[in-house]
């Protein structure tokens, strides 16, 4: 963000969002916005494939765990988003550290204090799970001197990690030119774990949308709204476990402040042009052109031809005096 961007109306803007996306009331959503954050009626769960700690319902029985998802608005700060091009391989050895990534800030609305202060209380109920120490603290970064909440979620999952997890192909939004499916292979495969949606949000006529969308489209600046779920891991070589923010959905909320900022840089980047001096020379004709000197001659001929008549009649009067 610079000074093209306009701070003051993406905040008044982002708050105004923040309200609306607020639920009157939990229902039957399929997310829980941060901001309303209660542990009732969630625990913890240790997995093994891959080794992690998760917070799910509690109210979830048999074999399977429903996981919380959160939800969370803000602008877009750093992002790292695909498609990947074709310089942008990895090493192999790398291909498992590949990942998608946004940080949200809050631009000093008190909203997006609120979400920091929930994230903390995220996490110590994790911790509350573990021993004492054993979570690494989770705290935001800071960007422009704003607060930042990171989330991300990688391409791929170790072979060895996935063993509970069925490969599945990647959208063709997301990699439209096949980069990233040729770089799946028997050690690192693309699951469910590792997928995002890429949304767009709508309201016409009271009626809300979710589309699909590129996600090259996404810019810093744009107000944006994440589903997220919150997990543990632990840490080779050291007793702990580090704090992870998974991105699972990116949806597009408002991008006219980015927008409007592209084209204030692009207008102060073109260069003023110093308009050239026209300098006037003067020119004057002195004399007759073709048509002028025709007539001239013609005028001067007929004056002539009049002058001799003239003289011949004078002549002849001359003489006749002379007779008499």
């Amino acid at each position: 963000m610079d000074e093209y961007f306009d701070i003051k109306q993406a905040a008044i803007m982002l708050r105004k969002v923040m309200g609306e996306r607020l639920p009157k009331s939990e229902g039957h959503a399929v997310s829980k916005h941060l901001a309303t954050f209660k542990c009732n009626g969630l625990v913890v769960k240790k997995f093994t494939d891959p080794k992690s700690w998760r917070i799910v319902k509690a109210s979830t029985s048999g074999d399977t765990c429903e996981e919380l998802v959160l939800t969370m608005q803000g602008v877009l700060g750093d992002i790292n988003l695909p498609p990947l091009s074709s310089t942008e391989i990895p090493r192999v050895h790398r291909i498992a550290f590949l990942r998608q990534h946004v940080g949200l800030i809050g631009l000093g609305t008190p909203e997006f204090s609120t979400y920091t202060d929930k994230m903390l209380e995220v996490f110590q109920m994790i911790s509350a799970s573990m021993p004492e120490g054993y979570l690494q603290p989770w705290s935001p970064t800071q960007l422009n001197n704003h607060y930042q909440i990171n989330a991300h979620s990688r391409y791929f999952t170790s072979e060895k990690e996935a063993k509970n997890l069925d490969a599945i192909p990647f959208s063709s939004l997301v990699d439209p030119t096949g980069v990233l499916g040729r770089m799946a292979s028997r050690d690192f495969v693309h699951t469910i774990d590792n997928e995002v949606q890429y949304l767009i949000y709508t309201n016409r006529d009271g009626v809300s949308r979710y589309d699909p969308i590129d996600p090259a489209i996404f810019r810093t600046g744009d107000i944006v709204e994440i589903q997220f779920t919150v997990m543990a891991i632990p840490l080779r070589g050291i007793e702990q476990a580090k704090p992870l923010v998974i991105l699972r959905a990116l949806t597009l909320v408002d991008n006219s402040f980015s927008k409007e900022a592209y084209l204030k840089r692009a207008k102060a980047a073109i260069k003023p042009v110093k308009e050239p001096t026209v300098t006037l020379k003067l020119r004057r004709k002195v004399g007759y052109d073709d048509e002028e000197q025709d007539v001239r001659q013609s005028r001067h001929a007929i004056a002539s031809l009049n002058l001799e008549d003239a003289k011949g009649a004078q002549g002849k009067q001359d003489i006749t005096m002379n007779e008499i």
